[in-house]
């Protein structure tokens, strides 16, 4: 005995409602230099916004066991630290930019440090793998300093992007954003 079939009957060809249209991504924009020459790269803005709320809970907590000086000393300085944070981010703008002269990095607390091409060693993609976690950085070498900056401090952009960005700037070429067949960037590209 065969078993029964019991889903229903499709409608006739000329009757049956038009195929719903296949989601498309949209295009990624053109990756095109800014007018001015200048890449910036900041801190993502959900950050300075997650430090001033950890900061307003550190004070609540705080405040909630105010009988405890401990714990209110601990309260305040959490909500200090974390608030001075949260304001340097939304207040001392780009973490990472780049020129044709140069790299400007964030110094300090709120301070900017102008690197000369000509000191600039090396730009390249730090990946670690430890414990599980992957991670990578944009590690910039000037000899005697290093300059590391994760993906969220660059915005959420992909370190691969920043450094094939400064690498060009740095050549003078044009930006290349052409990969390698596996996907990753070409080692001397870095």
């Amino acid at each position: 005995m065969e078993p029964y079939d019991v889903r229903p009957a499709s409608p006739e060809p000329a009757t049956r409602p038009p195929a719903p249209a296949s989601p498309v991504r949209p295009a990624e924009p053109e990756r095109t230099a800014p007018a001015d020459g200048t890449y910036r790269w900041r801190v993502r803005s959900a950050f300075p916004v997650v430090k001033a709320v950890g900061a307003v809970l550190f004070l609540a907590a705080g405040l909630v066991t105010a009988a405890d000086r401990i714990a209110l000393a601990i309260g305040v300085a959490g909500f200090l630290i974390l608030g001075a944070l949260a304001l340097r981010d939304l207040v001392a703008g780009a973490t990472l930019a780049a020129d044709a002269s140069g790299v400007t990095v964030r110094s300090g607390f709120a301070g900017r440090r102008h690197v000369p091409w000509p000191q600039v060693e090396r730009v390249r993609v730090d990946r670690r793998a430890r414990l599980g976690v992957h991670t990578e950085v944009v590690e910039i070498d000037c000899g005697d300093e290093l300059f590391l900056f994760g993906s969220n401090q660059l915005g959420g952009e992909p370190c691969e992007d920043v450094v094939r960005r400064i690498n060009a700037l740095r050549s003078g070429g044009p930006e290349d954003l052409r990969r390698s067949g596996d996907g990753q960037q070409d080692e001397d590209q870095q």
